[in-house]
């Protein structure tokens, strides 16, 4: 599913470049990133222990 989902986007004209920018020449990394993430998340089986999103912050 990553390999499929990162192999189309790098290959979209609008979205590859955005990508490409931002992960530069560490493709194995964020990819090695993004197994453990899924497998966590759809499997249960707990490999990732990163922060997905930014923080936010909550202002009253």
């Amino acid at each position: 599913m990553v390999d499929s989902f990162y192999t189309k986007i790098r290959q979209d004209d609008l979205l590859g470049p955005i990508f490409n920018e931002r992960i530069g020449d560490k493709w194995s990394e964020h990819l090695e990133k993004m197994y453990s993430f899924w497998q966590t998340t759809l499997l249960g089986e707990h490999t990732y222990s990163g922060r997905p999103f930014p923080r936010t912050r909550h202002y009253r």
